[in-house]
């Protein structure tokens, strides 16, 4: 809809400044769509993107880069932006992510493109009917201070915009913050949190396990720490966290105190035995081996193992045929007995090179 009126005004405007008798104006109607099927300028300016992502990203593009990124980035733009934004990521090594947030921002930027487009394209076919008609001067006066102009604007827009957000927007890691922030409302009876594993004191033989928490008037949970998000200290000292705010509510409804035990991993079972604690509640993952000796509720939360990759080799572990096709393998998994018995049955032929983590909730 829009080619045809750029192709009339591009023609009108070329028949103002030629002879009458110059058919400067007819190449118009084939300059413009020629030059519509080329990238212009609006595509190539949305490449910059690629520029940002990776600077918001913290994995700039190094500058010995930037003439690969000019070359690729132009002969990409032929295509859709769609395609090419995720292509260049990977080829650079930006994470797959930032091309959500080029997704978000399209609304805005494919209606700025859009009129660059059209600018484009005029400016293209205007020029071209005269260069072709031996027509087309250039003024280095007018050009220079053109140039000056355009630098002085963005130079403007690039500053005013810095001081803008600077002045407006609070830079600070919220994700951060709200961890640290996170405390849990507290209806009813005191809590005692213990930073050491600590055995019950001798008690009476009961009938159940319920008879003997309401016998002493305090349940007393297990916690494993640093587990997040089930269990961890805030930046005040509590204990927060999914299963601590369950074990807050189970507390409350049975109607006694609350103790929170630190779990001493390797032994879980043996002080689950000895009464270290009533039940833990930190996300443990249920096996065959610890469901023998211990008893589970129903699961609240399905967890996958997965590979943890560079976003640019995602596809080269998408089927095991393309994984058995990259060779010899150097797997890190966590260095429980279960993770790594199920990597070797999977993985044989890899090198299995076992990690721990800070607490070992696994």
């Amino acid at each position: 809809m829009v080619l045809p009126t750029l192709s009339e005004a591009a023609t009108e405007l070329v028949r103002r400044h030629t002879p009458a008798d110059s058919d400067a104006s007819g190449l118009t109607e084939v300059l413009v769509p020629a030059s519509f099927s080329l990238p212009h300028t609006g595509k190539i300016l949305s490449l910059s993107f690629i520029l940002f992502a990776g600077c918001y990203s913290e994995v700039p593009i190094a500058p010995g880069d930037y003439l690969r990124f000019a070359s690729t980035g132009f002969l990409t733009a032929f295509g859709s932006l769609n395609a090419a934004v995720p292509f260049l990521l990977d080829l650079f090594r930006i994470p797959a992510d930032a091309f959500q947030l080029f997704l978000a921002t399209g609304l805005v930027n494919s209606r700025v493109g859009t009129a660059v487009a059209a600018m484009h394209t005029l400016a293209i076919a205007t020029a071209g009917a005269f260069a072709m008609q031996g027509q087309l001067g250039v003024d280095p006066r007018r050009l220079a201070a053109f140039l000056a102009v355009c630098c002085a604007l963005v130079a403007a827009s690039v500053l005013g915009l810095r001081a803008f957000f600077d002045g407006v927007l609070v830079h600070s890691n919220t994700s951060a913050r709200v961890l640290e922030q996170m405390q849990i409302i507290r209806d009813g009876a005191p809590t005692t949190v213990h930073r050491t594993p600590t055995p019950v004191p001798d008690e009476a033989d009961a009938a159940s396990q319920l008879d003997r928490i309401a016998a002493r008037s305090r349940l007393r949970v297990g916690y494993i720490e640093d587990a997040l998000p089930y269990a961890f200290f805030n930046s005040r000292g509590e204990l927060v966290g999914f299963d601590a705010e369950m074990a807050h509510r189970l507390a409350q409804d049975i109607g006694v105190e609350l103790e929170l035990v630190p779990v001493d991993f390797p032994r879980i079972a043996e002080q689950l035995a000895l009464g270290y604690y009533d039940l833990v509640m930190s996300g443990v993952a249920m096996t065959p081996r610890r469901a023998a000796v211990m008893s589970f509720s129903q699961p609240y939360l399905d967890e996958h193992l997965a590979f943890v990759v560079p976003d640019h080799q995602r596809r080269e572990f998408t089927t095991r045929e393309q994984i058995r096709g990259l060779g010899r393998l150097r797997l890190g998994v966590l260095g429980l007995p279960y993770y790594l018995e199920k990597t070797r049955l999977y993985a044989p032929e890899a090198e299995i090179v076992p990690f721990e983590t800070r607490s070992r909730w696994c």
